[in-house]
């Protein structure tokens, strides 16, 4: 019963650190905060058409830009072209066009993306991750409580006519 309590409150402590602060740059922000603004609100125009001749759907993709140049300067949201678009800061060009301006919120976590090096995590998740809008981080996949169940090997013991 203790081991059940233990593990219970390991989860608990777990999910609530995961909720209360995620790491700028780790691949959780990303997934639960950037992914979600480019997928709802670039993807139609900046994905498979790459409209201005910018993709929007891969780190590459953004580093190398469209028409204009480089979409992202990790490290520097300040000169990165997709901050001033989304902060109507450049001129004609203010993006998402035909749609509302992002949320100050949005734009927030996209330049601290950006400030912390635009980490874009190679791994895609799996669509009932991506539904259930949480999403497991490898680490928390190891987790004993996890692991398939194994039949251990039967111990060696001293006097087998026991």
């Amino acid at each position: 019963m203790y081991m059940l309590h233990r593990a219970a409150f390991l989860l608990l402590t777990a999910s609530i650190l995961s909720v209360a602060g995620e790491p700028d740059g780790s691949s959780e922000f990303f997934e639960t905060r950037v992914r979600p603004v480019l997928a709802n609100r670039c993807y139609v125009c900046h994905s498979s058409t790459a409209m201005g001749g910018l993709a929007v759907n891969s780190r590459a993709a953004l580093l190398k830009g469209g028409n204009t140049g480089p979409a992202i300067v990790p490290g520097k949201p300040e000169d990165s072209l997709l901050m001033q678009a989304v902060r109507h800061t450049a001129g004609k060009l203010q993006m998402p066009m035909q749609q509302p301006k992002l949320s100050e919120k949005e734009i927030g976590d996209l330049a601290t993306w950006i400030k912390a090096g635009a980490t874009w995590p190679e791994a895609p998740v799996a669509a009932a991750e991506k539904k259930a809008g949480y999403v497991i981080t490898a680490e928390q996949r190891a987790y004993w409580a996890f692991q398939p169940v194994a039949r251990p090997a039967a111990p060696k013991v001293r006097n087998e006519a026991w």
